[in-house]
């Protein structure tokens, strides 16, 4: 864990708002950071999107008591069905009482003839972008030229963590690539760079839609969809993870099978795009989830070093000792194996139910 998560600003400010809202100061595994606390005094441990790595990394964690939470009730589902955590062991807050939500500004949700959709965040493998670009693209072609496509955020290598074969690449260079090997009907997607956490707000278009095609094995939260319904704006999103979290009016959700992911080739990607661009414009498929109320559950018992090696050896035990690997950080050779195949593909159905 000596390497920061490429996320660490989103991270930093969930555990701000975290912190404030337990009154006590919380711990983050996935940065690693020493937590300088008196050894008798019990952690409030943040657990992020790296949950299947960190729970195992025993020798990283403070102390000797522990207060578990995550962020969203499919990340609970993954703690206790996939790696045997007793239910009232795992805390979760509910994103509402984290990031509260605004009252609408869209009168009405649409795809209009001259609709600006934008995505914001990681522009990554792991987001899926060339998806997102051939979606605009297809729609351009297929139905209006007008349609406009801005993305806000910062390149990065990462790729799918849940994905053999995968190498280093210049992700910029191949989304470039891709954007001027295509005949566009209208404008070619716009990039904007270099904004902070709060600036990129100020810069959305004004009746614009948010866009996001992520399938990320640790998509459990998304402080940019909590950001724009802070405000009060429209977003179409998977029915994924933690973003299956984020309820209201101006929200649409769709299947995640529709997306084609970053490491599939070009042609699959496009015609996955060309499809749904159709869903899309069409308004064929998307669902307004109906609003749940609070899902938020504070641990009726704290764990401690024992319970947590417990759950190693439980784990060993189910999936075998290839968990060895997560246990001494080794993620890609766990990928390799067969039960990591098997641990991850049960905490998707996971994600995905």
């Amino acid at each position: 864990m000596n390497k920061r998560d490429v996320s660490y600003k989103s991270i930093g400010m969930l555990q701000k708002r975290f912190a404030s809202q337990l009154k006590q100061d919380v711990w983050v595994p996935d940065w690693g950071d020493s937590f300088d606390v008196e050894n008798n005094h019990t952690v409030n441990v943040f657990i992020m999107g790296s949950y299947f790595e960190r729970i195992f990394q025993l020798r990283f964690w403070p102390n000797q008591k522990f207060n578990m939470y995550c962020l969203s009730p499919q990340v609970k589902k993954i703690l206790i069905e996939v790696f045997g955590f007793d239910s009232e062991v795992v805390g979760c807050l509910s994103r509402y009482q984290i990031f509260p939500k605004s009252v609408l500004l869209e009168e009405k949700y649409e795809v209009l003839k001259d609709s600006h959709l934008y995505y914001a965040g990681r522009i990554s493998p792991q987001k899926n972008i060339e998806f997102i670009i051939l979606t605009i693209f297809h729609i351009q072609i297929l139905y209006s030229a007008d349609i406009k496509l801005t993305l806000f955020g910062d390149f990065d290598n990462e790729y799918h963590k849940d994905i053999l074969g995968c190498h280093f690449i210049d992700y910029s260079q191949k989304i470039f690539n891709l954007i001027e090997s295509l005949p566009w009907a209208g404008e070619p997607p716009k990039f904007v760079h270099g904004l902070n956490e709060e600036e990129w707000l100020q810069e959305i278009p004004t009746k614009g839609i948010f866009l996001s095609a992520s399938n990320l094995i640790s998509e459990d939260f998304s402080v940019v969809a909590a950001q724009l319904q802070n405000i009060g704006r429209s977003l179409i999103i998977p029915k994924w993870g933690g973003l299956r979290d984020v309820r209201g009016e101006n929200v649409r959700h769709y299947q995640v099978d529709l997306i084609g992911h970053s490491h599939e080739k070009i042609r699959a990607i496009s015609q996955k795009a060309k499809k749904f661009a159709k869903s899309l414009f069409e308004n064929i498929g998307l669902e307004t989830l109906s609003i749940k109320g609070p899902e938020s559950f504070f641990p009726m018992h704290s764990i401690d070093r024992d319970y947590l090696q417990q759950r190693i050896d439980l784990n060993k035990a189910k999936w075998g000792e290839s968990i060895e690997l997560l246990v001494q950080m080794n993620l890609p050779a766990f990928m390799a194996t067969e039960e990591g195949q098997r641990v991850i593909l049960n905490c998707r159905r996971c994600f995905a139910e």
